[in-house]
């Protein structure tokens, strides 16, 4: 009996031994057959597209952010005479609806309206919105981007 528990270790023994060799000769040709095992440059060049995905979204919201200022208008009967940020997400804006003016309140909560006026309230040319590549052309010299 003592024979055949013998036996049974040393089979056991050499299958390991067996299993241990091919994986090293495995991990050796990979490496010895002319393909890494570690492609250093393919993770560099990921690394550096995804750096610069980044840096192109966080370029983007800063434009945006710089161009918040931008009044956006429409013709017709309703239009935005005038608005004023009261906060880095919220501001009062004048409406025109028809010969009617309303005074809303815009936050990321939603739009309120603060109270439909009884009397337009004169706006100054200054005071009216700016033509939007009017108001680019001024963002763009502010960053010094344009002459």
């Amino acid at each position: 009996m003592t024979g055949a528990v013998a036996t049974a270790a040393a089979t056991t023994a050499a299958t390991a031994t067996a299993t241990a060799t091919t994986a090293v000769t495995t991990a050796s040709s990979a490496t010895a057959g002319g393909v890494p095992a570690f492609d250093f440059a393919g993770l560099l060049e990921m690394m550096l597209s995804l750096v610069l995905v980044i840096a192109l979204i966080i370029a983007l919201s800063w434009v945006i952010g710089r161009l918040r200022g931008v009044t956006r208008t429409t013709s017709g009967a309703m239009n935005v005479v005038a608005e004023i940020a009261v906060g880095p997400k919220e501001r009062i804006v004048l409406v025109r609806v028809g010969e009617r003016q309303a005074l809303l309140g815009v936050s990321g909560a939603g739009v309120q309206s603060l109270s439909l006026l009884e009397q337009n309230i004169p706006v100054p040319e200054s005071a009216q919105p700016a033509d939007f590549a009017l108001k680019l052309k001024e963002v763009m010299k502010r960053a010094g981007i344009a002459r």
